[in-house]
């Protein structure tokens, strides 16, 4: 296991496309390599799970068509360690398919989720809901009305739901993130656990120091070789 993680939960996330590991690289996809080979999913997963106790799994393809990719999941969710999924759900029934594929853990975002009501819906299928709040400047939602709120009023809301754990993935210099982060782990007066999208682990200072539980990267950064 990492040092980092025994600390501050560092969260590698895995973006599959079709079965491919796949990473974001001057804003397109490309493919993942590991030891030089094109690695399978499973052997992808087993490497960061030797050093991470979670995982962050984004199926894209879900992303474009709402239909997550089931084997990928149920091959995910044979793991030994702690998996998050993320299928980019616009409403709560996606949830439905990655639940019976073995998800317990699911994440939903701002940017993706239509209204406040799919978040009470989503955390009606499942008690291990994350939810992703995605900031630039404001909100991003397709919701006027959750675009209307702070980043803070929106993860209270969040919490008053019944969520117990929320995701930060804040556009801003890492100076300005960190204190964002400070402020939404103040006012939430310790009563949710706050993760952090990094886009470096030299972050993890000052994200520690803020507050923040953990901090999610892509798994490119810390596998050494993309």
């Amino acid at each position: 296991m990492d040092d980092r993680a025994s600390v501050f939960n560092v969260v590698p996330s895995l973006a599959v496309i079709k079965g491919r590991p796949v990473f974001v690289e001057q804003g397109r996809y490309s493919q993942l390599r590991l030891q030089g080979k094109v690695p399978k999913v499973d052997e992808v997963a087993r490497a960061l799970f030797d050093r991470f106790k979670t995982l962050h799994y984004l199926d894209i393809l879900s992303f474009r068509t709402g239909e997550p990719e089931i084997a990928t999941i149920k091959e995910l969710c044979e793991s030994d360690g702690e998996l998050w999924t993320d299928v980019g759900a616009r409403t709560a029934d996606p949830l439905i398919d990655a639940i019976m594929a073995g998800a317990t853990t699911c994440i939903v975002s701002t940017k993706m989720m239509a209204n406040l009501s799919e978040f009470a819906s989503a955390f009606e299928l499942t008690d291990d809901l994350i939810v992703q709040v995605d900031v630039d400047e404001g909100i991003i939602s397709p919701d006027p009305d959750i675009r209307a709120m702070s980043p803070l009023s929106f993860c209270r809301e969040m919490r008053e739901l019944g969520i117990g754990t929320l995701v930060l993935d804040i556009d801003a210099p890492t100076g300005t993130r960190a204190s964002t982060v400070k402020g939404i782990v103040e006012g939430l007066d310790g009563r949710a656990k706050v993760y952090v999208g990094m886009e470096e682990l030299e972050e993890t200072d000052s994200l520690m120091a803020a507050g923040a539980s953990g901090g999610l990267i892509s798994c490119s950064k810390v596998l050494g070789e993309a």
